[in-house]
């Protein structure tokens, strides 16, 4: 492997598999693979790779960017009863999805296949809300979903990103200069 595994060649464990490089890659040329503990890694397929950098330029491990502020604006709401019985963290992510739903956005969070796995996916309607709903407490994988979402941003549109502080970081990564 060439350019991309630096955080991996530097330590493994320091890879979060948040999936920006794969997002920021020209030629598709990372995919990212499990290992036998069941955590996703990049690989690169050497003879697709152009050696651009891209892949460690956008890596939120490799290029951290912390910009909490000593005051950060503050927001509170309370989901309906009901709500809160069927979600996570007391029914926020439905309530604000529903308002950007309905402001023609799309929600992206984390779903299960058929086969018990997670994959970010995108909602378009309310409908089918029910799909992100609930923690997951698994490594799920972001695939494309960052440039899906910065497509949509470039077109004006809301969205509502839902996910891990490492691919949440690793979107910022791609909305900031890749892909």
């Amino acid at each position: 492997m060439r350019n991309l595994p630096k955080v991996l060649a530097k330590e493994k464990k320091l890879c979060t598999g948040c999936g920006a490089c794969l997002n920021v890659c020209p030629v598709n040329a990372i995919t990212m693979q499990t290992d036998r503990e069941g955590f996703a890694y990049p690989e690169v397929q050497e003879e697709r790779c152009l050696d651009c950098g891209l892949c460690e330029k956008q890596c939120p491990v490799l290029q951290p960017e912390y910009s909490n502020t000593d005051r950060p604006e503050c927001y509170a709401m309370m989901a309906q009863d009901e709500e809160r019985q069927t979600s996570s963290s007391g029914g926020f992510v439905p309530v604000v999805a529903r308002w950007v739903l309905r402001q023609g956005g799309s929600v992206f969070g984390a779903a299960w296949d058929a086969d018990w796995n997670v994959h970010h996916i995108e909602i378009t309607n309310e409908t089918e809300l029910y799909k992100i709903k609930g923690s997951k407490y698994l490594q799920g994988s972001a695939e494309q979903s960052y440039q899906l979402v910065k497509r949509k941003l470039e077109e004006g549109k809301w969205v509502l990103f839902t996910g891990l502080p490492c691919q949440v970081a690793g979107l910022y990564s791609v909305l900031k200069g890749g892909g």
